[in-house]
């Protein structure tokens, strides 16, 4: 497919000699054809720039090299030097399917009130270490639609970043992608959530998400579970103070197990002021947490009004908790949400 606007693909490097070419003539070998492929080394190793040197006779490929390995600067620079109408993500260890820009385009160009697209991942690894992010995979998988992104969006990380197309014009009102103590790609969906911008997932799989050793979600304190919970807070405790904190509704927690005990502490550091802690386990029930009240779900003062954050993990207790809240009268995003 040739005909449609250019699509700016960006794909960081570092040292990925194994699996740079494969990557690469993932996206060379698209059926949307008119695209660059902005590939981004930083702090590559020789083998890893050989390989790249072995794809330049395709005059889509414009190779940038930074001489130190930095994701953000990449990604940045990536975003600056990039000329399509939309920017597409690639990470140097995966895999697109051959229709996988030609569908996402399209999808683009159908709805042109979306601020991006992804897909569908499927993911490969041997490391036997790889459960719990194949089920993270699966489960944002079941996200397709922006209320199920946006609702969720405080769970995890509700879109795989390498499997997003992106309208450029989007990313750069928002100034790119930021530095700090903080996932980046996680970072960059809330603020994008927050401001408004709306996404959809395909439901065809179109990319092969390869776990390893040295991904940087495992590398990295970046990536850990206190900087994914530390976003969270703050993002919370923004939407907070901005539509709730006016109407003076008291804040519950649901759950006082392990989770609960230490990430909601997060919310206070921010300012906030947690009225209970709602839990299920009788031997908890009737204590406190930080001074704080531990109630049963049948003592929660729905008369005033409370908004509830739920930081119990796990699918079944989400849906347990969802249907009891529900039972209630209670509305997702309006009345509760799920932390964890």
């Amino acid at each position: 497919m040739n005909a449609g606007p250019l699509v700016s693909v960006v794909l960081p490097v570092h040292r990925a000699a194994r699996t740079v070419s494969a990557a690469i003539r993932s996206i060379l070998t698209q059926s949307y054809r008119n695209l660059e492929l902005l590939v981004i080394a930083n702090g590559s190793d020789a083998a890893t720039m050989q390989e790249i040197g072995g794809h330049m006779s395709d005059p889509r490929l414009r190779p940038f090299e930074l001489p130190e390995a930095d994701l953000v600067d990449a990604l940045n620079l990536g975003l600056k030097e990039s000329r399509g109408a939309f920017l597409a993500r690639m990470d140097a260890d995966d895999l697109s399917a051959t229709e996988r820009l030609e569908l996402q385009v399209g999808a683009l160009q159908k709805d042109t009130g979306l601020g991006g697209v992804s897909c569908r991942v499927g993911f490969c690894s041997t490391l036997p270490q790889s459960e719990g992010l194949a089920r993270y995979v699966d489960w944002q998988n079941r996200l397709l639609g922006h209320r199920a992104i946006f609702l969720n969006r405080f769970v995890e990380s509700p879109l795989v970043h390498p499997s997003m197309v992106l309208r450029r014009e989007v990313l750069l009102a928002q100034g790119g992608y930021r530095n700090g103590d903080f996932p980046e790609d996680y970072e960059l969906w809330l603020r994008l959530l927050e401001s408004g911008a709306r996404f959809r997932k395909l439901p065809q799989t179109l990319l092969t998400w390869q776990d390893s050793a040295g991904r940087l979600t495992r590398t990295d304190t970046r990536y850990s579970e206190m900087a994914f919970h530390r976003t969270k807070a703050h993002f919370f405790v923004e939407r907070w103070n901005r539509t709730i904190a006016g109407s003076r509704r008291p804040l519950l927690i649901w759950g006082a197990g392990r989770v609960s005990r230490r990430f909601s502490p997060l919310l206070e550091e921010q300012g906030l002021t947690i009225e209970a802690f709602i839990d299920i386990d009788p031997r908890k029930i009737g204590n406190t947490r930080r001074g704080r009240p531990i109630i049963a779900p049948d003592e929660i003062p729905y008369a005033r009004r409370p908004f509830i954050l739920s930081y119990v993990p796990g699918e079944i207790a989400r849906r347990l908790i969802r249907q009891r809240l529900r039972q209630a009268a209670q509305h997702e995003g309006k009345d509760f949400l799920f932390l964890a």
